[in-house]
């Protein structure tokens, strides 16, 4: 069989591709570093609280849920619950800046593009009304 014109992705096309995959990957991690911290600003949490891997999941936790406790963190090692869990701590957490709930779905698909829409715009503040009971 001829298969003119088929081109196969061998290990040195991946290996060439790594820097940029690594930069992007970089540059989306920096900017949800950087929404992140400036929602906690907004919150009156520090700003830095958003660099430390598993406290900012807490603050995040504390921010969005009413009587929120450390053993909520545990979820996270819950495998397949991790995953809906931590979706469902992202949904609380943005809807607690008055965000609707249509812009929470939207903040799910594409956060480095929402998240930073609402840590800048002033239209989007923490509001302690919007927490969620658990």
């Amino acid at each position: 069989m001829n298969y003119a014109g088929v081109h196969s992705i061998s290990q040195l096309d991946l290996m060439n591709t790594m820097p940029e995959i690594l930069i992007v990957a970089l540059i989306f991690i920096i900017v949800r570093i950087l929404y992140i911290a400036t929602l906690f600003q907004k919150a009156g949490e520090k700003w830095w609280y958003s660099i430390i891997p598993i406290y900012n999941n807490w603050i995040m936790i504390k921010i969005g849920v009413n009587k929120a406790h450390p053993l909520f963190l545990l979820l996270y090692l819950v495998p397949y619950v991790n995953v809906l869990y931590a979706m469902m701590i992202e949904f609380v957490f943005i809807k607690a800046y008055k965000v609707s709930t249509p812009m929470a779905i939207l903040y799910l698909i594409i956060p480095p593009i929402i998240g930073p829409i609402v840590a800048i715009t002033d239209k989007y503040q923490y509001s302690e009304e919007h927490k969620v009971n658990l």
